[in-house]
């Protein structure tokens, strides 16, 4: 079946949700989204529909529909599946908690931009997050006494404006990656996956909408529903393309998102001084 709006996105969404409260065994409950945040399902999604209002409130948030779930197989220990993509957040093998102590104790901090080349090589190593990571061509021409104009300078502010834009963007990814474990979660780290994909024991849904509120109430999408019973074969070969998604994924838990938000407030503090450097230039 083709979902042509967000309406029916919205309410197939949850129909696989009440089937699988409905089974207290605990079973396979998978979605995988490039970008996810949270959002409140349409109102008026649920009051219109006499079997969805006996188990969900008239307004629910996804985080909430996912808490709902977890705790109603907490028995079977068998958590949702989130699979998201990694944004270039490599997992770093020394302890975390460590790692940006040992790098600042032998760095001298008062002068910004050199701080800020030497903490970048050390870091770009360990994760390239969804490139934070200034243009040196531009910025640098100003802090290492090439020639520079006071346009230049303008250039550099903005540039490192939108690298702060970013950063705020990343952490608000982090923050919701860490809010889907706490509502019991697993949530896995890919690369390589653009699919949008709903997967339960019984049904599939899969098309072009994120698992943002962009993608479930804004945007043009399309999306395709199909039924175990339905079409058995197709859903068994989605099932096996699954698992082995699943395999070749990373699980990321507190701690390293902990980690890599101290990363995020870090650089964001160095960048506001950099900014400051930059305007006693002008």
């Amino acid at each position: 079946m083709i979902l042509h709006n967000s309406k029916e996105l919205q309410e197939y969404v949850l129909r696989m949700m009440r089937t699988q409260l409905m089974d207290k065994s605990g079973g396979f409950l998978l979605i995988a989204s490039p970008w996810v945040s949270d959002f409140t399902f349409e109102e008026g999604v649920i009051s219109m529909d006499s079997e969805l209002i006996k188990i969900f409130p008239e307004e629910i948030t996804l985080l909430e529909l996912i808490q709902m779930v977890s705790r109603s197989v907490a028995h079977s220990k068998k958590k949702p599946l989130f699979i998201v993509h990694d944004f270039s957040i490599n997992i770093v093998e020394k302890p975390l908690n460590l790692l940006l102590d040992e790098v600042l104790t032998q760095l001298d901090e008062s002068d910004n931009w050199f701080l800020y080349k030497e903490l970048s090589n050390y870091f770009y190593q360990k994760t390239n997050f969804n490139r934070i990571w200034l243009n040196r061509g531009i910025v640098g021409k100003i802090f290492e006494n090439r020639n520079y104009k006071g346009k230049d300078i303008t250039k550099a502010i903005s540039e490192i404006g939108s690298k702060m834009d970013q950063i705020e963007k990343n952490k608000e990814y982090l923050d919701m990656l860490r809010n889907l474990i706490n509502a019991g979660s697993v949530v896995l780290l890919n690369k390589k996956f653009h699919l949008k994909i709903f997967m339960t024991d019984n049904a599939v849904l899969a098309g072009s909408s994120n698992w943002t509120y962009s993608g479930f109430n804004r945007n043009d999408e399309l999306n395709i529903y199909i039924s175990k019973q339905s079409d058995e074969l197709e859903f068994k070969v989605l099932r096996r393309y699954l698992d082995d998604l699943i395999k070749e994924s990373e699980e990321i838990d507190l701690e390293k998102i902990d980690y890599f938000i101290t990363i995020c407030n870090y650089f964001l503090e160095l960048y506001q001084k950099l900014v400051k450097d930059l305007s006693i230039l002008t």
